[in-house]
């Protein structure tokens, strides 16, 4: 489906990823995109004559004209062809009615999406495991280590892709039903890594370079979710930062009684 908003085409793209059914809604849109074409190109046949002479005839045929089906049909053709670009405004129209039918069905989608992201992240472990911190884009490299390997590139590839694929998806949802809120940075919303890992990952947008940094993928799909995981990157930071006073006050104790602090 050729759609104007990027959101949808986000969503519908990240869906076929999943290699699960699209939606009725989406699959809906599709056809009433076609009807809409197919109706609005039997319009394009009529005009303000067009409209005269449906008028002309239901006088001349003795019909009041303000109550002439034909007649109505004629006015309504030629206002909706003179307020601008029928055709545009009618499939933005189809797709406002997508979006509307998506946010009804969000839990389903963002359940597909999890499913899908998780075990992309479970397979670039896997991959991870064969492969080590070989650079994954020198491939003359992983050919040197043998088939096993290959296989394992060519998996971490398309999981990557998938990772890709869905994260869009899922903030193309998220710009159509704002149920996460504001958009989280990649580390927040892909995983649930302690404050340390978060610092070093929090720019990446590659499954892979998450991998490698020990990070599990583990799609956020609800607001409480990321709420959780921005308030404990809050709370360990702050306990961090606590930390040095702790340890130098606990050196200074030792120091004068002469003793270990146990």
């Amino acid at each position: 489906m050729n759609m104007r908003n990027p959101n949808l085409t986000f969503v519908v793209n990240a869906l076929k990823a999943t290699g699960d059914t699209i939606p009725e809604a989406i699959t809906n849109a599709e056809d009433e995109s076609d009807r809409i074409r197919e109706e609005v190109r039997k319009y394009r046949n009529h005009g303000y004559a067009a409209m005269a002479s449906t008028w002309a005839d239901a006088v001349l045929d003795g019909r009041d004209p303000a109550e002439d089906r034909e007649v109505f049909r004629a006015v309504l053709t030629n206002v909706l062809l003179e307020g601008g670009d029928l055709e545009y405004a009618a499939l933005n129209a189809v797709e406002n009615r997508a979006v509307r039918a998506v946010a009804d069905v969000q839990d389903d989608i963002l359940k597909r999406f999890k499913k899908a992201f998780d075990d992309a992240g479970k397979t670039l472990r896997k991959s991870f495991n064969i492969l080590g911190k070989t650079n994954i884009d020198d491939t003359t490299a992983i050919f040197q280590l043998g088939p096993v390997a290959v296989q394992a590139h060519q998996d971490a590839k398309e999981a990557r892709r998938i990772v890709r694929v869905i994260d869009n998806g899922w903030t193309g949802l998220n710009g159509l039903t704002h149920f996460a809120g504001p958009n989280p940075e990649y580390a927040t919303r892909w995983a649930d890594p302690d404050v340390d890992t978060w610092e070093r990952v929090r720019r990446s947008k590659d499954g892979w370079q998450m991998t490698v940094e020990g990070v599990t993928l583990d799609l956020a799909i609800s607001r409480d979710t990321i709420n959780a995981r921005t308030e404990r990157l809050a709370r360990e930071r702050e306990e961090r930062a606590a930390r040095p006073a702790e340890e130098d006050r606990a050196a200074r104790i030792n120091y004068l009684t002469g003793g270990a602090i146990k």
